[in-house]
C-alpha cells in the first residue's frame, strides 16, 4: 500500500479531519466522495468512508497510528477492494489481503470490490450437485448442495466449528474453500488454522481472520471481503464454499459501530438494516448460467440455550435455504455431532440426491420418528410390544451410526452402504461395538456405481460383518 508522502505527490484531492472519537473520524474537503472509499491519513492511518452528508463525510478507522484532527486526508481509492488471485491459497491474511502467517506477501492477480452486487435472477442457474460433508446424518438427512445456503446455528462450544472443519477437510479435490474467521479469540484463531494445516486443507483454502481484538469495523468488512476472495475462484469456474464464523460476532461490530455513527438502535439494539446487511452477503453465493462452478454460504451463528427465536438467528433461517442445528442438550448426552435432524432441514439440497438415496432418507426419518414414539413410550414401564422393540432397536442402530468422532468421515458411497445394511438386513443383538467394527470394515471394500440394496449380497454381508455374527 502506497504511503502518505507518495500518494501526496501524485496529485489527489486533499480534505482535512474535523474531529476523531474513537473507531470513528469526520473530515471535509474531499470533492466527489463516495461511501466506500478508501482514505489514507497523514499519520498513515487507513479510514473507510461510512456515510456522506452536506457538512461532513463519517469515517470508520481501519488502522489508527496515532490519527488527530487537523490532519491532512488523502483520497487512496473510490471504493474498498480486496487483492486476489490462486497464490493466496495456503494462506493466512486479512481483509486489505496482507499475510499474517509470517511468511511473504502475497502477489495479486487483480483487485475486487469487497461490495459487489450478487447476480440477478435471470443469470441464476439450477443447483446440480450434492456437497460430500463427510456427515452421515446431513449427507443421507440434510445434504446441502454446491451454490446453496445453509445456516448452522448452536450454542458455543456444541461442535459447529468442528463440523465445519471436517466438511472443510473433505473437500479435496472437490471445491476452494474460503474460510472467514471473525471475532474469535487468538487460542481459537491458532487453533483452526493448525487442524487445516494438519489435514492438509490449507492447500486450497484461504483464511481471512478478523480477530477479537480487531477494531470493529475490521469485523464488519471481514465476510465482504471474504466473499470477493470466493467470487474470484468462482469465477475461474470453480465450486467454491465460503465458511462466515460466525455472523452473529459481525452482527455485533455492525451494532457497535452504527451506535457510535449515532444511528438509531432497533431490537436489541441492532441498526434497522442489520438484515439487509445480511441479505446482500449472502445473497451473493448461487449458481450462475455458462459457469461449472458455484459460491456455497456456510454462516454460522451462536445462540443462546438452544433458543432459535434470537434477532441474528431468526434473520439468518429466513435469507437461507435450510440450517443445521447442533442442540446444546444432545450435546451434554454425548452426541457427536449433536445434530438435532428433527428441525434441521435442506429445502433444495434434496433435489441432487439420487432416487434411491432419497428413499433410504425417507426410511432414515419413519425409523427415527418411530423410535421417538416408542421412546416415550417406554418410559411407561409396561411391557411393550416386538415392533415397539424392533423400533426402540432400530434407532439405537441409527444413532449409534450417525454418531462421528472428530475427523472420522465417509464418502457418499460409504454411506449407502452402511444405510443399506443397517435398514434391510436384520442385524440381531448388535450393539455399538459392531455398528463401529461395520464403520470401519466398510471403508476396506472397492466402489461399486449406483449401489443399492439389490448389490447387498452375502459375500458382502459377510465381509462387513463381526465374525461372532
Amino acid at each position: 500500500m502506497l504511503k502518505f508522502k507518495d500518494l501526496l505527490r501524485s496529485g489527489v484531492t486533499i480534505g482535512k479531519v474535523t474531529s476523531v472519537s474513537g473507531i470513528t473520524c469526520t473530515v471535509k474537503g474531499l470533492k466527489n466522495l463516495k461511501v466506500g472509499a478508501i482514505l489514507l491519513f497523514e499519520s498513515d492511518s487507513i479510514g473507510f468512508v461510512k456515510s456522506i452528508n452536506e457538512e461532513f463525510a463519517l469515517i470508520l478507522i481501519l488502522e489508527d497510528n496515532g490519527m488527530l484532527p487537523g490532519e491532512i486526508v488523502l483520497l487512496y481509492r473510490d471504493s474498498l477492494q480486496i487483492p486476489v488471485g490462486d497464490n493466496f491459497l495456503g494462506r493466512v491474511i486479512n481483509i486489505l489481503g496482507e499475510p499474517l502467517d509470517s511468511m511473504n506477501i502475497v502477489k495479486e492477480e487483480q483487485y475486487r470490490d469487497i461490495f459487489h452486487e450478487a447476480y440477478p435472477i435471470m443469470k441464476r442457474d439450477d443447483i446440480k450437485e450434492q456437497i460430500e460433508t463427510g456427515f452421515i446424518p446431513i449427507d443421507t438427512l440434510i445434504p446441502i448442495a454446491f451454490g446453496q445456503r445453509e445456516a448452522i446455528l448452536g450454542d458455543n462450544k456444541t461442535g459447529k466449528t468442528s463440523f465445519v472443519l471436517d466438511l472443510v477437510k473433505n473437500q479435496k479435490d472437490k471445491a476452494i474453500v474460503v474460510y472467514v474467521i471473525i471475532g474469535k479469540k487468538s487460542d481459537e484463531v491458532l487453533s483452526t488454522i493448525s487442524y487445516l494445516r494438519e489435514t492438509g486443507a490449507m492447500e486450497y483454502t484461504v483464511v481471512i481472520v478478523a480477530p477479537s481484538t480487531s477494531l470493529p469495523v475490521i469485523s464488519y468488512l471481514a465476510p465482504y471481503a471474504g466473499c470477493a476472495m470466493a467470487e474470484y475462484f468462482w469465477e475461474k469456474q470453480r465450486n467454491t464454499i465460503i465458511v462466515y464464523d460466525d455472523l452473529s460476532e459481525h452482527a455485533k461490530s455492525y451494532r457497535e459501530l452504527s451506535l457510535l455513527s449515532n444511528v438509531s438502535p432497533g431490537r436489541d439494539s441492532y441498526p434497522s438494516d442489520i438484515f439487509a446487511q445480511h441479505a446482500h452477503l449472502l445473497e451473493r453465493a448461487g449458481r450462475i448460467k455458462d459457469n461449472k462452478g458455484s459460491l456455497t454460504a456456510l454462516p454460522i451463528v451462536s445462540v443462546s440455550n438452544n433458543d432459535l427465536t434470537g434477532y441474528i438467528a431468526t434473520n439468518i433461517i429466513s435469507i437461507t435455504d435450510g440450517q443445521i442445528f447442533f442442540d446444546k442438550d444432545l450435546f451434554l448426552k454425548g452426541n457427536r455431532p449433536s445434530i438435532n435432524t428433527r428441525i434441521s432441514i435442506s429445502r433444495i439440497g434434496k433435489r441432487v440426491q439420487d432416487k434411491y438415496m432419497q428413499t433410504l432418507a425417507d426410511d432414515i426419518n419413519l425409523a427415527l420418528v418411530k423410535y421417538t414414539q416408542s421412546e416415550r413410550f417406554s418410559h411407561f414401564g409396561t411391557n411393550l410390544s416386538e415392533s415397539l422393540l424392533e423400533d426402540l432397536y432400530m434407532g439405537e442402530k441409527l444413532n449409534t451410526l450417525f454418531n462421528q468422532n472428530i475427523g472420522e468421515t465417509y464418502s457418499l458411497f460409504e454411506q449407502r452402504v452402511l444405510a443399506t445394511l443397517l435398514l434391510y438386513y436384520k442385524l440381531p443383538n448388535f450393539h455399538e461395538g459392531d455398528i463401529n467394527y461395520i464403520k470401519e470394515r466398510v471403508k476396506e471394500i472397492g466402489y461399486i456405481k449406483d449401489f443399492t440394496k439389490d448389490n447387498l449380497n452375502e459375500s458382502l454381508i459377510k465381509y462387513l460383518l463381526p465374525r461372532n455374527k
